[in-house]
C-alpha cells in the first residue's frame, strides 16, 4: 500500500499529529510519501521520522497583531506555483491520499480522482458543533481549502456528531519531571514579544517559559525564552502548572490530557480559533480572553484550576481502521473511541444518553450539558 500524506505546516499541531500517525503506518510497513506546505523547509525541525519529505509553499493565512490579515494573505498567495506543485505530486500513483488540512495533496487527489481521506480538527467545523458562524469568507475557506472524499474531524467533545477525540502525544514519552506550581508555559507565536515579556515581568512570583521563533533566547528576569524544540517544549509542558496559548487545537488537547489550567486567547478573524474559544467556554475547559492584559492574567493566576480529560490512543485506532479499508464506515470507530474517553472531575462528560442538548441562539450554537 502506498500513501501520499499531506500535512499543513503552518501549525505545529498538524505536524505533531502526523508524527503519531507515521509511527503506526510504519508498523504496517506502509510506504508513505510525506508532503508539507505552508512554510519554508528550513523552518521545520525534528523531522527525522518523515524521511525524505517534500516541502512546498502551499497556502497559508497571514497573521498581523493577533488577527488574520486577508489583504496580506492574498498578497502572499502564489496561485500559479500552487497549480504547478499540485501537478508534480501525481496523486494517481498512490492507493490513498491523506490530507491533514493540506491543500496541495487534497486538490491533487481531487484532480486525479484519487481516494482522499481528510484528517484534522478543521474537518470537525463542518459538523454540528459550536462555531461562531459569523464569518462567511472563513467558513467557505474551511469548506473548500482541502477537500476530501471522506473526513474525520477531531474535537474535545463529540457534540453528538461523527467526529473523533484528539490525538494526544503518548504521556509515556513525556519527560519525568516534577510539576512546579509557579511555572507557566506560553506559546503565543503571533504576539508582540517585547510587550508580552514586559507584561509577564509584572508577576515576579511566577516563572514563565516562552518558545519563540525570532526573538533572542535567554533569561529576561522571570521570563525564559527558548528557541523551537519539540523535546524542550514537551519538558516545559510536563513541568508547568498552566498554559497560556492561542486557541489552536493540539497544544490545548495535550494540556487537557495533562490536567493543566488553560488561558486561551484566539487569533481574531480566524474561524477555527474563534470557534475553539466558543467550545472551550461552553464546555468549561478553559478561560478565554480576547487579549492578554494585566487584569486578565492576574485573575487567571489567582483562580486557575485545571480539568483533566483522558482520551484513548486515537492515532493507532485510526491507522488500524485505515488499513482495513472501509473508509465509508466510521461509526463504530467513533463510538468506540468516545466510550474510552473520560474526565475524572466530570463524570458522564462524554455521555450520549442524555448527552448534550443543543440550543441555537442567533449565529452561534450554544451547547449545555444535560443533567
Amino acid at each position: 500500500m502506498k500513501i501520499l500524506y499531506g500535512v499543513q505546516g503552518t501549525g505545529n499541531g498538524h505536524i505533531s499529529r502526523a508524527r503519531l500517525i507515521a509511527q503506526y503506518l510504519y508498523e504496517y510497513q506502509i510506504e508513505v510519501q510525506f508532503v508539507f506546505s505552508g512554510r519554508p523547509k528550513e523552518q521545520y525541525y525534528d523531522m527525522e521520522i518523515f524521511g525524505d519529505y517534500q516541502a512546498y509553499p502551499g497556502l497559508s493565512f497571514a497573521v498581523k497583531n493577533g488577527s488574520v490579515n486577508y489583504l496580506e494573505t492574498l498578497k502572499q498567495a502564489r496561485p500559479l506555483q500552487f497549480f504547478k506543485d499540485k501537478r508534480v505530486l501525481k496523486a494517481s500513483r498512490y492507493d490513498l491520499v491523506i490530507t491533514d488540512f493540506e491543500p496541495l495533496t487534497a486538490w491533487a487527489a481531487k484532480q486525479a480522482e484519487a481516494l482522499c481521506l481528510g484528517i484534522g480538527h478543521q474537518y470537525a467545523l463542518q459538523e454540528d458543533i459550536p462555531t461562531t458562524g459569523d464569518n462567511f469568507i472563513m467558513a467557505k475557506i474551511v469548506e473548500h481549502f482541502a477537500p476530501a472524499n471522506y473526513r474525520l474531524g477531531l474535537h474535545w467533545h463529540h457534540f453528538n456528531s461523527p467526529i473523533l477525540p484528539p490525538m494526544i502525544v503518548s504521556l509515556d514519552n513525556l519527560p519525568c519531571v516534577s510539576v512546579n506550581p509557579q511555572s507557566i508555559l506560553i506559546y503565543l507565536p503571533f504576539a508582540d514579544q517585547p510587550r508580552l515579556i514586559a507584561l509577564l515581568q509584572q508577576f515576579p512570583d511566577y516563572r514563565f517559559s516562552i518558545y519563540s521563533n525570532g526573538y533572542p533566547a535567554g533569561c529576561y528576569q522571570n521570563v525564559d525564552i527558548y528557541p523551537p524544540s519539540r523535546n524542550g517544549f514537551l519538558r516545559s509542558l510536563a513541568a508547568c502548572s498552566g498554559v497560556i496559548c492561542n486557541a489552536g487545537f493540539e497544544l490545548i488537547s495535550e494540556s487537557l490530557a495533562l490536567g493543566k489550567s488553560l488561558l486561551v486567547t484566539p487569533i481574531q478573524r480566524q474561524l477555527e480559533q474563534l470557534s475553539n474559544a466558543v467550545a472551550l467556554t461552553q464546555l468549561g475547559l478553559a478561560q478565554v480572553c480576547p487579549d492578554l492584559t494585566r487584569s486578565t492574567l492576574e485573575q487567571w493566576l489567582s483562580s486557575r484550576q485545571g480539568i483533566q480529560v483522558h482520551y484513548p490512543n486515537v492515532a493507532k485506532a485510526m491507522v488500524d481502521w485505515i488499513i482495513k479499508g472501509d473508509l465509508a464506515n466510521s461509526s463504530q470507530l467513533v463510538s468506540r473511541l468516545w466510550s474510552q474517553s473520560y474526565s475524572p472531575q466530570r463524570p458522564g462528560f462524554f455521555s450520549r444518553e442524555p448527552g448534550l442538548r443543543v440550543r441555537v441562539d442567533g449565529s452561534q450554537q450554544a451547547y449545555t450539558m444535560s443533567a
